[in-house]
Order: C-alpha cells, then structure tokens, then sequence
C-alpha cells in the first residue's frame, strides 16, 4: 500500500468496516483486514482512528484464536499501534499481556520478534510492568537473550531493561537465569544492546546482595569495567555507578583485581559531577581491602581524591575523604597523601565542613598522626550513595 493513500483510505471511512472484518469476517477476510490495518497503523493519525473504533480489542482476540497468517498480521498491527501511549493501555486492558508473554516463545521466529517488540514498547508504560512480571513474561524474554537472533535480543534486552525497574523482574530475572546472557550481551553485543543490558545490570546492582553476587559470578566485573574505557558517558556513568553498588557488599579484591581501580581513578579527574560521585564511592568502598589500597596509591588515586577534598561538591568531599581515611591504614599512603597536600585539605574540611565531612577528615587526620605501632582505626566503606535515577526508560529506536 502507497504510503501516500494510508491517509486518504482512512479518510475515506475504510477504518471501521475493516475492524468489523477483523472481528466478524471469516478467516481469509480476517487474515487481510488485519494485514490492511497494519498498514494503515503506520499514520499517527490512523492509529488514533483504529483506537477510536475499537479495533485493538478484536486484534487482541485474532492473536489468542488465529491461524498463524491471521496471527502474524494482527500482532504487526499491535506493534504498530503500541507505539501510540494511549493504544498501549487499550491492549493491556484487551488481554494482550499474557497472549504476547506466550507468543515470545513460540516456534515462528517473527512472532517471537514481534512479540518482544511489543512487550518492549508495553514496558514503556510504568503500570504495564507488573503485569507483564505476572503474566510470565520475564523467562521468554530470557531465553530469546540466550537463543534468540540479533533483532529478539535487541527487543528482549530492551524490554528488560523497563522490566527490571520492579522487584518482582529483578527477582525474575536472577531466577530465570538471565545473569549471564545479559553480561554475555554486555560484553558482545551492539551498543544499542549493550547500552540495555547494562541498565539491566545497574537495576539488578542495587538488589539484595545474592543477586549482586550472582552478577559478580556472571562475569559482570570486568565487562562493566571495559564499559569505563570505551563506553559514552551515560554508559561510563551507569557503569561507575554498578561498580559503586557491588563494591558495597561483593569481593573488594576481585573486582580490583578486574581492572577497576585505573579506570574510576581516570573518571575523579575527568569525569562528570555524577561520573565523579559514582567513583569515589565506589574507591571509598574498595580501599576498605588491602590490596585495593595499594592499587589506588599506585594509580593515583591519592592525589586525585585530596583534589576532591579540597576542592569537590558536598558529597564528593564527604565520600573523598571516607576513601582516605581509609587509605591511612597503610604508613605508605600516609606519606602520599601528606606529600599531595592531604592534611592542609583534611583540615580545611575539619574547619568548614558539614558535620559528616568534619567526622570523616577528623578520622583520617587520627589515623595519620598516629605512628603505625598504634592501631588505626577500622575502615569503612560508603553505603549512602546517591542511587542513580532509575526513571529512564527503554524504548525502541
């Protein structure tokens, strides 16, 4: 159909007789008037006007009781129309949820394109989540990371990626064991599907502490971490950021060990306001183990965080100076962090901070006036991060 006459059919009052063929015709004429509302669908307007006439819900029910032609044609229509905010409410209203969850994994491999495609543009609208969560949606969604083409993957991740806002598909996600195709996706796939797998993974990082491990044993460490060299900024930001929340809880020396520590030590000097924040707490976190301590002197890190003390917002100078408190527990750091202007900056916050800020420089001035036959005071990590805005959603391109 010419492109050019999709708005001069409608216009003509072709829209209503064809979703009464969709709801009443027989199977042929069903097959083709969905095809021809297909079509049409790709006018804003039209799609407006299929709404209107109540053309959703008969579309609805050719999915759940067609042949595979007349199935085919009515879910291509449903995607085109789930573009639309309003039609996506209307096709969850008409049962659509529960028939597209089984559709993601069904023998055809466009339906199951199809289907993860419009689970993805559903998941765009917030009240949709749980119900797609509870109409079993998630493991389909899943298997199509693990076995799907490049086209399920992309619309399986993307989907995913809204889902995972909601406690109930993060727990599904870690159940159905979408861990690792998720890394495996982070790692290998286009930017598009790793720009999606990673906020899958960011979403996932700020669940219990079992999930995250499950993250940390998926391999997620050193595939965040090549996101830090190579990623854009909003991915270098989300990545900062998973770093930050594992390194709350998980192996402090593994994910040191993955190559984190040069990378977030490059971000305190060059990153964003959210890039920066994201780093140090996440430094803060690993200089509470040894090993990562000396990392962190070794990249310098020390240097960069005594710039942050002195002259980062609030929040950067609080969890600056956490980090070096910690960073006082070897005699070594105290040397470097008194030879990068440490004390004058850690004094200078003890003077004028906020009331934290005084408690976290006057800890690390103790620990750096005493001699190591005395014992230090316990490191600490930071728990009390900003968490990154989990309001930004996934949407097709």
């Amino acid at each position: 159909m010419n492109t050019n006459y999709r708005g001069i059919i409608a216009a003509a009052g072709a829209i209503t007789p064809t979703v009464a063929l969709v709801r009443d015709g027989n199977s042929v004429q069903r097959e083709k008037a969905a095809g021809v509302l297909a079509l049409l669908a790709t006018n804003s307007d039209n799609r407006v006007a299929i709404t209107a006439a109540n053309g959703i819900y008969p579309l609805v029910q050719l999915i759940q009781t067609g042949n595979v032609p007349e199935r085919v044609n009515a879910m291509s229509a449903l995607w085109t129309l789930s573009t639309n905010d309003a039609c996506k409410a209307v096709i969850a209203a008409a049962g659509g949820i529960p028939s597209l969850a089984k559709l993601a994994c069904d023998v055809g491999e466009y339906q199951k394109e199809v289907a993860a495609g419009l689970l993805w543009n559903l998941s765009m609208a917030p009240e949709n989540r749980e119900a797609i969560a509870e109409a079993g949606g998630v493991p389909p969604l899943v298997e199509l990371l693990r076995s799907g083409n490049a086209v399920q993957k992309m619309r399986a991740v993307g989907a995913l990626a809204n889902l995972v806002t909601i406690p109930e598909c993060q727990i599904g996600v870690a159940a159905a064991g979408g861990i690792a195709p998720v890394v495996n996706l982070l790692q290998y796939g286009t930017v598009p599907q790793k720009e999606c797998a990673l906020t899958v993974l960011l979403h996932l990082s700020e669940c219990s502490r079992k999930i995250q491990a499950g993250m940390v044993a998926a391999g997620a460490v050193p595939a965040v971490v090549a996101i830090l060299y190579c990623g854009s900024d909003i991915m270098k930001q989300d990545a900062s950021r998973v770093l930050a929340n594992l390194s709350s809880s998980q192996d402090k020396s593994a994910i040191a060990g993955a190559g984190s520590i040069s990378p977030l030590v490059a971000l305190l000097w060059d990153g964003n306001s959210t890039e920066k924040l994201n780093a140090t707490i996440a430094l803060a976190n690993l200089s509470m183990d040894p090993a990562s301590r000396a990392m962190i002197a070794a990249a310098g890190g020390i240097r960069a965080l005594v710039m942050l003390v002195r002259d980062g917002s609030d929040d950067l100078k609080e969890r600056a100076a956490v980090a070096l408190f910690n960073l006082t527990l070897s005699q070594e750091n105290k040397i470097m962090i008194a030879a990068a202007g440490g004390i004058h900056a850690l004094v200078a916050l003890l003077q004028n901070g906020t009331k934290t800020q005084k408690r976290n420089s006057a800890l690390a001035l103790s620990n750096i006036s005493l001699n190591d036959r005395y014992t230090a005071h316990s490191c600490y990590g930071d728990d009390s991060g900003a968490k990154v805005s989990t309001s930004r959603r996934s949407s097709p391109p």
